[in-house]
Order: C-alpha cells, then structure tokens, then sequence
C-alpha cells in the first residue's frame, strides 16, 4: 500500500497520520487475512510511519546507486536507527548496473545491500499500465524474487507465480479430501 507522500494530503489538515491510523491500517490487513504488508513511507514522515517502522519485521530502504542518491543512505540510516530499528534495516539499490561507490557507503554504515535491481523496460511499461511487471514479462518475476525473499524473509525460495497457482489447486483438493474424511 502507498501512503500520501505528505501524510496530510490524504488525511486532511485536521487529521495527522499517528500511531492510532497505522494500527488501524495494521489490524484491517490482519483482520483481512493479510500475512504480509508492504508499506512506502514516502519521504515525510509522521507519528504514523514511525509506528509502521517499529512494528515492521523488515525495512528496506531503496536507493538508486548514483551520487546525488548517496545522501539518502545516510538520511535513510540515521532516520531508522534513531527509532531503534536498525537491526531491521537492508538497502535496495534500484536501477542499478553497477553498485560503484554505494557499496562502499553502505559498508561503512554497516548496513547490507540485500537486493540489486537492474534496469528493466517491463517496469516502466508496468507502470505506464497500472499493472504488475512480472504478469507480463518473467524477467521482472526472476528479477524480483530475491527482493520477495527480502521483504518476507519466510519463504527462503519465493515459488513463480505459476508455481503458487499450482499450489493453490493442490491445497485446495487437499483441504476437500480432508473435509470430506478422504486421503491427501
């Protein structure tokens, strides 16, 4: 889910995103059977996107490897630290062919590069769409797996869409042949 780049865009002048709204959109994902919530913070960031931050298992930080973008690292990891989450922290480096001089950076505030994305035209077509990447191109599927695999840490392979389609029939059969006192 995208939050307003300026939180009181989308709320109103009277009505500040605080930890109250983000537990809210927290506990409408968990009341709706989400196991896993992706949230971009934007770059203002309020009492709410703090409490998003606390209770996140992972925060990725995404930077593009270029020099004008290195400031970002270091405003992106003093910011997390700051809250007490820097533990949590891991970098994304976006459109990227060479990591160059943000890798050095990174290791020197010790935070891990855990996912390098190169350049790919399906993502702009995507975007111009409105449409995931990957449905289109599975380039953009092999390419970002291991940033799935970042975010949600549990699934240490991330199965292809087709893959979870599959699974999803199986399961499915599975649970009626339970339900029904068959074998699986």
């Amino acid at each position: 889910m995208s939050l307003p780049q300026l939180p009181l865009q989308g709320l109103g002048p009277d009505l500040p995103f605080g930890p109250i709204e983000a537990a809210g959109i927290l506990d409408a994902a968990e009341q709706a059977g989400f196991q896993l919530v992706v949230v971009d913070l934007g770059t203002q960031l309020e009492d709410g996107h703090r409490h998003l931050i606390g209770q996140a298992d992972v925060v990725l930080g995404v930077v593009t490897p270029r020099v004008e973008a290195l400031p970002d690292v270091l405003r992106i990891t003093s910011y997390v630290r700051a809250l007490g989450a820097g533990r949590k922290l891991g970098l994304v480096a976006n459109e990227a062919s060479d990591e160059g001089s943000l890798r050095t950076l990174a290791d020197g505030e010790q935070v891990p590069i855990v996912v390098t994305l190169p350049r790919l035209g399906a993502f702009d077509a995507a975007g111009d769409r409105g449409v995931p990447a990957w449905t289109d191109d599975p380039d953009a599927e092999r390419v970002l797996r291991p940033l799935a695999t970042a975010a949600w840490p549990l699934f240490p392979v991330v199965p292809s869409a087709s893959d979870l389609r599959f699974h999803g029939v199986v399961s499915t059969v599975r649970r009626l042949l339970r339900a029904r006192g068959g074998r699986s």
